[in-house]
């Protein structure tokens, strides 16, 4: 047993390796999708201060960097419970996550519109 991995990945059986390479590319989507919201985060922030706008930015900023971090942390979590499902022979859970993204878009999406348009 290698001494570097988790103690859950000896749990189970190994999966077709097929299937946790579907699950890796899945987790990096969410990276991806994270450093994305983190490079709009930076952006906004360089704007609004170069452009000397108001504070709000700054907080619109603030929100994007959150949900950067926020898929970071699920993207994870959903990797690790796919992978041990997938160990177990149990069907792959539920993924919240994908409420959660959706709620921050929306008050993202609302944060923009009341800033541009206030």
């Amino acid at each position: 047993m290698n001494n570097d991995r988790p103690s859950w990945y000896s749990q189970g059986s190994e999966p077709d390796y097929r299937f946790s390479l579907a699950n890796e590319r899945t987790f990096l989507a969410w990276i991806r999708t994270a450093l994305a919201f983190l490079a709009v985060s930076l952006a906004t922030r360089q704007v609004a201060q170069i452009y000397g706008l108001d504070p709000h930015w700054a907080i619109y900023s603030a929100m994007s960097a959150f949900v950067s971090i926020l898929l970071s942390s699920l993207a994870y979590r959903k990797w690790k419970q796919c992978e041990i499902a997938m160990r177990l022979g149990r069907p792959l859970p539920h993924n919240q996550a994908l409420a959660m993204l959706t709620l921050c878009m929306l008050l993202l999406g609302a944060a923009l519109v009341i800033i541009l348009f206030q």
